[in-house]
């Protein structure tokens, strides 16, 4: 073990500036160094390093720590792993001792090294002679060798013998090719055979980047056509994603995860530029693979293959994600499609697309619920929310439950205090008896249920719909567009009318949707009314600086659409891409159905100077938090930095009154 001496020494003298500064850039603030955060991906200079006492601290997002909970954090490495890198970098030799931990010097490095020369064997072996029809394979899968040298992708080969004498050369015995899980023993004869064979080749890291096991895929018919490490001392597939070791940054950079079903599919995402892919290894997302990805970020994207297998997974993540207080938006693809196919054909900007479009699971379930009158009729009304309860029970985090819940009672119109009784109580088992064993399933059904009740699995898609309805979610239908001198439709009068809006400048920001008066509702309005400045705006407004993001999602699609399409189509468009916003919608467009409409101009550049001064004080306020923890020179330079800024902000206002 390291004696507890030794790790003082190391964490005094580990240069956390320089590691720390290898990652983001710092620059001296009097004593101390500051910059941004590289836990939470910011840019302004709210990350303090300390030269004092050797710690960081982030005023942001909270996170601090010393050189060792650094590497660990952000480095993804366990405590013997992060003690030896720090001490690498500040030239200490650590001289381990016996005692009662064995494992200060980790027992799995002779395993990790042996992986990583079995990785590098499969690598040599794919493009040699014998890896022909594995490059034909790959080529065929659209990976080139740069990508398959990216990703470490191998071929085992079919001679059995060939990796049993290449490591053997290396010095391993037969004895630890067993017990990495790169030979297997033969229940009959006792003898042993590779257990790969004839397949790609996908190695397998853990968090800190160490070869822990290989995927391995046929290229042709055969079972199974995924085959996994076994479990050993580094491997145990319940407790792994494939891309971890990849993804962890931009996880925690972008705060968000995508979990997709394959390698193949986090291959595919990585190659567009979406680092943040990880998947399982060919099993449900177990609690430990939940928890492991919630140490990166609590907010994921399920991206599962479109077919019944791929919408079943889905909904089982989604319960052991919202068991670690995890937000979970779920994507639908287009029937026949999987994350590598759709990528392939619509890129990164068509995954964009479909991931902004990604609906909260929960209400993914009620939607599912709704499309087939599950809610129209009180008997079936009482199944769904049966149907459901699963996914509340599951949910840790108290608010999110409790807007799952008010959601349910909506549509259910039953009262949250009943709904959150049954929620509390015990999950019963079944409400009617089991179905016997013995006689046609169809006698059994009939005695159970109702043929047209949702079956009771929960977390299935198909407990909903037997033939589930697919959402596209990149393809906007084509709405021819009314005459430019046609009347204002009566559609949006009535749906004025129904909304009971009043033009009343007494009650500015009266609205049932929560609606404030601002440069997002501004905009938002302007291009609903007058679409020719669509351009315009996309030109001057990014749509990252939109802070309501039912307004964001609503911005985002107009500009997509463009000028051309009418209403009816942005309607029809937002009903499929982001729901969550259509009551806003609507309440806008009811609002300036027949208003005269805006002065483009004048309202399109004072959108753009709110914008602004909301950036300048979110900027000086980080700035106020920065000179009250600095002095000398460096406070000077900032305070001077802080007038300029307020210069503008006072210039900002001033325009704003002259026009």
């Amino acid at each position: 073990m390291i004696p507890q001496e030794t790790i003082e020494r190391i964490r005094d003298a580990a240069d956390l500036v320089a590691i720390i500064g290898d990652v983001v850039k710092l620059r001296r603030v009097g004593h101390d160094f500051r910059g941004p955060c590289p836990f939470h991906g910011g840019r302004n200079p709210n990350f303090s390093v300390s030269t004092r006492n050797n710690t960081y601290h982030c005023f942001k997002c909270g996170e601090s720590g010393d050189v060792f909970t650094f590497l660990q954090k952000h480095g993804g490495m366990d405590w013997p792993t992060a003690v030896r890198a720090a001490a690498d970098r500040a030239g200490i030799v650590i001289v381990e001792t016996r005692g009662s931990r064995d494992d200060a010097r980790d027992a799995r490095e002779p395993v990790w090294a042996l992986l990583g020369a079995a990785a590098e064997l499969f690598r040599e072996t794919l493009w040699s002679t014998d890896g022909t029809s594995a490059q034909a394979y790959l080529a065929s899968r659209g990976l080139d060798r740069v990508a398959c040298d990216r990703f470490d992708i191998g071929y085992a080969p079919s001679d059995a013998d060939v990796l049993r004498a290449k490591l053997g050369a290396l010095g391993y015995n037969e004895l630890q090719l067993i017990d990495a899980g790169l030979l297997v023993k033969r229940d009959d004869d006792g003898r042993t055979r590779a257990r790969f064979r004839n397949r790609v080749m996908f190695p397998i890291h853990d968090a800190s980047g160490h070869p822990v096991g290989f995927g391995g895929r046929l290229m042709g018919p055969g079972e199974p056509k995924y085959l996994n490490s076994s479990d050993s001392p580094v491997f145990s597939k319940g407790s792994l994603l494939y891309g971890l070791n990849w993804a962890k940054n931009s996880m925690r950079k972008e705060d968000q995860a995508l979990v997709v079903e394959g390698y193949m599919d986090v291959i595919r995402c990585h190659l567009v530029g979406a680092t943040h892919a990880v998947a399982g290894l060919g099993t449900a997302l177990t609690e430990g693979q939940a928890l492991l990805l919630t140490r990166y970020t609590k907010n994921v994207f399920l991206l599962y293959d479109s077919d019944v297998a791929g919408q079943k997974a889905t909904f089982r993540a989604g319960l052991e994600l919202l068991r670690q207080k995890a937000a979970v938006r779920v994507v639908a693809l287009p029937d026949g499609d999987d994350p590598d196919t759709f990528v392939q054909k619509h890129g990164r900007a068509g995954l964009d697309r479909a991931l902004h479009a990604g609906t909260d699971v929960f209400e993914r379930q009620l939607q599912l619920l709704d499309r087939k009158g599950w809610f129209g009729d009180l008997s079936k009304a009482r199944k769904a929310i049966d149907k459901v309860l699963d996914t509340l029970r599951a949910t840790a985090d108290d608010v999110t439950r409790s807007l799952y819940i008010a959601s349910l009672s909506d549509r259910t119109r039953v009262a949250v205090a009943v709904i959150e009784k049954e929620v509390a109580e015990q999950p019963k088992l079944r409400r009617t008896a089991p179905v016997a064993p013995t006689g046609p399933p169809s006698v059994g059904r009939s005695r159970q249920q109702p043929p047209d009740m949702p079956p009771s699995d929960s977390g299935d898609p198909h407990m909903y719909d037997d033939h589930p309805q697919r959402d596209p979610v990149y393809e906007v239908p084509v709405v021819q567009p009314p005459p430019l001198n046609a009347p204002p439709r009566s559609k949006w009068q009535k749906k004025r009318q129904e909304t009971g809006w009043k033009m009343d400048s007494s009650r500015p920001n009266a609205t049932k949707n929560g609606l404030v008066a601002g440069p997002e509702l501004s905009v938002v309005a302007l291009l609903i009314q007058d679409r020719r400045w669509v351009r315009d705006a996309s030109e001057q407004i990014d749509a990252t600086l939109f802070e309501d993001a039912r307004l964001r999602a609503i911005y985002e699609l107009l500009l997509k659409l463009g000028a051309d399409e009418p209403l009816d189509a942005v309607e029809l468009a937002l009903e499929t891409e982001a729901p969550f916003a259509m009551d806003v919608f609507l309440e806008v467009v009811a609002r300036t159905a027949d208003l005269t409409p805006f002065p483009g101009p004048q309202q399109l550049s004072g959108a753009v100077r709110q914008f602004r001064v909301r950036q300048l004080d979110h900027t000086l306020r980080d700035l106020d938090g920065l000179i009250r923890d600095t002095d000398g020179d460096a406070r000077r330079e900032l305070e001077l930095e802080r007038e300029v800024l307020r210069q503008e902000r006072r210039a900002l206002l001033a325009e704003r009154f002259r026009t």
